[in-house]
């Protein structure tokens, strides 16, 4: 259906609510009608402004101050969350059915809203309401101060950053300085622990704007906060004041700044309670500016995505290789909680990162030249806060016996000399030695593959190819495929094997999911596969291969 087709549909079908073609917004698709709410009737503006519907119509009261705050409504534009963008598709065939399903979602949650239906949405949603004004938090539980850090998280935009006393990351205060950011001058904040949800109660104005407005909504709130409030005010001889309200359903920063007229030794130093008194009798001069934020500690970020607490965190992982395969694992369990929560990952590799390997790496041009364990470490901390990953750049057989120390390693070589070396090594220091996984790639990207050496018992990779020139017992290659390999300038290390980086970052994926299953106590099965190339090889049942009496390494014990 073109444009012109979809209008008359919506023209017609919003006819019917008795919604006209607002001409007030003349080069908007506006349409302007009223909403039976709770018995009364609401002015509303729907504005489509994506006809393929990927965008929801914009539904926004008329008059956006009139009345108290309702939930899902923005306050300052009067604009109306009325459906979930992640959990409904529109019909982009039917616009005049798309526009009225809209318009009757507004229609309940205003009228919902008005007789208080949604007060657990509002404390949920609460920091949405500050008016946009937001910043991230790393604040352990029963911290009593804060410092707030206004950071240059970008190269035009400065966001506060709430931490313990001297605890911002040098990751994200080396990306302040990158962006241009001056030394940081930390505003310390007492911490008021609010016992219940923030939620906004009575006709108060809000967001609030001055210190009066502040202690005001917190006095009904809960009694005393006003008084807590107040003293935090006045903790400090600053030109910058702030405090930090903790409750159950989020964190809120209110910062004041002392007007110019005030800014003197007079009453910063000498006559501190003046200011006070003076912030009680005329606190519209002393502004407020407010915000909320969005958690940034390590149990966050790693645990969201995964449901719950990471089960890598406390762990000690040993990644050894971090090359194409290596970087992108590391990077993947990084991301997953790998060296968080006391938990710590070691990174392996006496390689550098050359120009050739930038095609299928993890890593670009600026560590061209660096240690690729490093590289990848520098990395992994630059992105990812609250973690413990180190790096050696040596050879992994000049440090073997102390991979013993880990809970787990990750043979990431893809070098089968260096994986038959580690696995002698570990099947010999059974049975202390930890458990040992190794992933590679089949052919020239074709097949990816893994094997988790559970230790003593169990099959070793060795025994996966018992005779070094002889089958494998996992083979996944078709008849006559073989690895192709490339030549390139050098005399020694001249030759490599050509392949994309899915390959590599498919292989990564592979062990790290087996890497998850192994700290969650399910290692399942412990060989599998993935076919990458499917004119290349064949599909491969995961399976859980026996020891092989053959083994030279093992004996089948």
């Amino acid at each position: 259906m073109n444009r012109d087709a979809a209008i008359k549909s919506i023209d017609l079908a919003l006819s019917q609510r008795g919604f006209a073609r607002y001409r007030q917004r003349p080069a908007t698709y506006s349409w302007k009608g009223r909403l039976s709410i709770s018995g009364t009737s609401v002015p509303v503006i729907l504005e489509v402004v994506d006809f393929d519907f990927t965008r929801f119509p914009e539904i926004s009261l008329d008059e956006p101050n009139a009345g108290p705050i309702i939930p899902h409504v923005r306050n300052d534009d009067g604009s109306i969350c009325y459906l979930d963008r992640n959990a409904i598709v529109l019909d982009r065939y039917n616009p005049g059915g798309t526009v009225l399903q809209c318009l009757e979602a507004a229609e309940r949650v205003l009228d919902k809203g008005r007789r208080g239906k949604l007060r657990a949405d509002f404390e949920r949603e609460f920091n949405a309401y500050l008016g946009g004004r937001y910043g991230y938090v790393d604040l352990p539980d029963g911290s009593s101060v804060a410092h707030l850090n206004m950071v240059m998280l970008q190269k035009d935009k400065e966001v506060p950053v709430v931490t313990v006393p001297k605890g911002l990351s040098s990751a994200i205060a080396g990306l302040h300085f990158r962006n241009g950011g001056k030394p940081i001058n930390p505003i310390i904040c007492p911490v008021i622990t609010v016992n219940g949800p923030l939620t906004v109660t009575g006709s108060v104005n809000w967001p609030p704007c001055n210190v009066g407005e502040i202690a005001s909504w917190l006095a009904a709130l809960h009694p005393g906060l006003d008084t807590e409030f107040w003293n935090s005010m006045a903790s400090t001889q600053t030109d910058v004041r702030g405090c930090l309200l903790r409750s159950t359903n989020g964190i809120l920063a209110a910062l004041m700044d002392v007007p110019l007229s005030y800014r003197t030794e007079e009453f910063l130093k000498n006559r501190p309670e003046a200011l006070t008194r003076l912030m009680h009798s005329r606190p519209d001069e002393f502004k407020v500016n407010c915000f909320s934020f969005e958690r940034l500690d390590p149990a966050y970020v790693y645990e969201r995505n995964l449901g719950g607490m990471s089960p890598l965190a406390g762990k000690k992982l040993i990644v050894v290789g971090c090359g194409t395969i290596g970087g992108y694992l590391a990077h993947q369990l990084a991301q997953m909680g790998a060296g968080s929560g006391g938990g710590r990952m070691l990174l392996v590799d006496s390689d550098t990162l050359s120009a050739g390997n930038l095609g299928r790496h993890l890593l670009g041009i600026p560590y061209l030249g660096a240690f690729k364990a490093q590289a990848v470490r520098d990395h992994i901390m630059a992105n990812l806060p609250g973690l413990n990953v180190d790096a050696v750049t040596c050879d992994v057989l000049s440090i073997i016996p102390a991979l013993e120390s880990g809970d787990l390693v990750v043979d990431a070589t893809g070098a089968e000399a260096v994986s038959i070396a580690i696995n002698h090594h570990m099947v010999t220091a059974r049975p202390k030695a930890p458990p040992v996984l190794h992933v590679w790639l089949l052919g020239n990207g074709a097949a990816a593959q893994a094997f988790l050496n559970l230790g003593a018992g169990r099959a070793c990779f060795k025994c996966l190819k018992p005779e070094l020139a002889g089958q494998s017992r996992i083979g996944m290659l078709k008849e006559g495929v073989g690895t192709n390999l490339a030549m390139m300038q050098g005399c020694a290390n001249s030759v490599y094997v050509p392949y994309a980086s899915t390959a590599s970052v498919q292989a990564a994926a592979l062990g790290a999911r087996m890497v998850m299953d192994w700290a969650t106590g399910r290692p399942g099965q412990v060989q599998r596969n993935i076919v990458i190339d499917p004119s290349l090889a064949n599909m491969r049942k995961d399976s859980s291969p026996s020891p092989s009496q053959k083994c030279p390494a093992c004996s089948g014990n």
